[in-house]
């Protein structure tokens, strides 16, 4: 075991570090552990946790059937999931670099067949900290070719969280524009060219970040239209415009757009007022 520098949890890169893994049961009560590297990888220590796992079930006489195995994302590669076999039960989380990852969410998002879990927390909840609602969706995940059984899960607390997010990224990238276009607009310039060029300088990596920002936020409302569309179809049984003159309960936002605008152009005007209908 060495201690050296490594990813720090702990946030403190600038100290050497010493790993300790563990298998713990349950109320987190640990039934072995040993050192490692300071830098080793999470994924490596889960392939050794899961080695000394089937030594401690046959010692121990647990069935196969009286054990899961739960770790974090980590977990989910191909050498791991190959040691796993069929012999060992796990839940952990599908990493997002897996394209099944986005594929699972998306389907989970268009087929709205959620099943409600209702309210889950460790805590009283409050006026102030409500607690999350959460609900679920099943279907299966073909990982380095083979299914496993895969469930997406949806939390009201995250959807508070990404857009209190969102609204501080929006909040600083705007402080910070005002603040560079202020001080450009109290400058004097002695030609066109001049002013182009102070211009042009807004137009650099703080620009890209707030263009990101706003195209994400354009994609947000997007999708919140498509879904509400989708929803109020569903709701309601009530198709909407689609391509060609055809009607669907599956509408796109961007079919949906193109559809209102070609309504809006055809629908002669009344009173001096352009009105349009689904």
């Amino acid at each position: 075991m060495n201690i050296v520098h490594g990813h720090s949890k702990d946030h403190r890169p600038d100290l050497k570090q010493f790993l300790v893994k563990m298998l713990c049961v349950d109320r987190t009560i640990p039934v072995f552990g040993q050192t490692e590297d300071g830098n080793a990888s999470d994924k490596v220590i889960n392939n050794k946790v899961l080695s000394s796992i089937s030594k401690y079930m046959a010692e121990n006489r647990i069935k196969k059937e009286g054990f899961i195995y739960i770790a974090d994302s980590a977990m989910v590669t191909q050498k791991n999931l190959e040691k796993i076999g069929d012999e060992i039960q796990f839940i952990s989380r599908l990493p997002a670099n897996y394209k099944e990852c986005s594929r699972l969410i998306k389907s989970a998002i268009e087929k709205e067949e959620w099943v409600e879990l209702g309210k889950l927390s460790d805590t009283m909840e409050t006026t102030k900290r409500p607690a999350a609602v959460y609900k679920a969706w099943e279907s299966t995940a073909v990982l380095h070719n083979k299914n496993y059984r895969a469930v997406v899960i949806h939390s009201s607390a995250h959807d508070k969280r990404r857009q209190k997010r969102i609204e501080r990224e929006l909040k600083k990238a705007h402080t910070g524009l005002s603040k560079k276009i202020k001080k450009i607009s109290k400058q004097e310039f002695f030609c066109q060219a001049d002013a182009l060029k102070a211009a042009a300088e807004i137009k650099k990596a703080e620009r890209i970040e707030v263009l990101g920002l706003v195209l994400l936020l354009s994609l947000l409302i997007w999708r919140l239209i498509e879904y509400n569309m989708r929803r109020y179809a569903k709701d309601n049984k009530k198709d909407l415009p689609g391509w060609v003159k055809r009607r669907t309960y599956k509408p796109t936002a961007f079919m949906l757009s193109i559809s209102r605008w070609l309504i809006y152009l055809n629908k002669p005007r009344r009173s001096g007022k352009q009105e349009f209908t689904f």
